[in-house]
């Protein structure tokens, strides 16, 4: 990935990975694995219009990640599943 604009990044609760959103992108989430390559794992993409990710938070037991949008969108994400719901 390219040198970008960062709006908000966590760590995985095992430490595992590295998640990070781009300011510049709508709603598109990057996945690093940080132990071995540092490689670029998974790309997230969700459905919003119009808006970017300004908070996300790894769950501290189960891999699932929870992005908030500026637009007041929660975002859930998991291997099998992703959920979305306006919170305003």
């Amino acid at each position: 990935v390219e040198s970008k604009n960062w709006n908000a990044c966590c760590f995985s609760s095992n430490g595992e990975y590295i998640c990070a959103a781009s300011a510049k992108q709508q709603c598109i989430i990057y996945i690093w694995q940080r132990c071995y390559e540092r490689s670029l794992e998974k790309v997230l993409k969700a459905d919003t219009i119009n808006s970017y990710v300004v908070d996300m938070v790894w769950h501290p037991i189960q891999p699932i990640l929870i992005t908030v949008t500026q637009n007041g969108e929660i975002q859930i994400w998991n291997e099998n599943f992703h959920e979305s719901g306006k919170i305003w």
